[in-house]
């Protein structure tokens, strides 16, 4: 009985991995497009925009544009310039931005390219009735397989609105102290 459903085990895999085809992506000369990852918010921090050129399916190095003046402008016309790090292709700003105004992203590549963004304002967070949360010491098990004890916290947001009419936004910082270390957590949910 064990060899007649080994023979009909290994005869449907035979069949279902003679279905599966390779994947080839598309062929030619690969464009670098230009990738932008920039977020800020109204909280006094290092804020960070990062630069880079598109990379094929299956390279997954950041390849960073350095020499590029990088400014977040206000509606009031009040310019902010981020400075590169030491890693090519990031750039950090120092302070906050006012939650009441609107603002764009203006890059000045080495090139002469300039990419503009409109003016955008910061989305409205949802209401929300309670925000609570939960603290366990749990067992974590790394990918080389080591265990080690660490503190899991879990937050729960409770709001009494049951429909979404558009996307909603939640941002909170949330400060502890387990023994001598202190954690900064900062969630941003879009």
């Amino acid at each position: 009985m064990k060899i007649v459903f080994s023979t009909i085990l290994v005869s449907v895999m035979i069949v279902i991995s003679g279905c599966i085809e390779d994947y080839e992506g598309p062929s030619g000369v690969f464009k670098e497009e230009i990738n932008v990852e920039a977020e800020i918010s109204d909280i006094q921090q290092v804020h960070t925009i990062k630069i880079s050129y598109a990379q094929p399916v299956g390279i997954q190095l950041f390849k960073g544009i350095s020499g590029a003046d990088v400014q977040v402008i206000s509606d009031a016309n009040q310019v902010f310039q981020f400075i590169e790090s030491s890693d090519a292709g990031v750039y950090k700003h120092e302070g906050h931005f006012d939650n009441g105004k609107r603002f764009k992203l203006k890059i000045t590549l080495p090139e002469n390219i300039v990419v503009n963004s409109d003016y955008q304002n910061f989305p409205k967070s949802f209401d929300t009735d309670s925000i609570s949360f939960n603290t366990d010491y749990v067992k974590i098990q790394q990918p080389n397989g080591s265990v080690y004890m660490d503190y899991l916290v879990s937050f729960f947001i409770n709001s009494s609105k049951n429909k979404l009419d558009k996307p909603i936004f939640l941002r909170f910082d949330v400060e502890t102290v387990f023994g001598q270390q202190r954690h900064l957590f900062t969630l941003y949910y879009t």
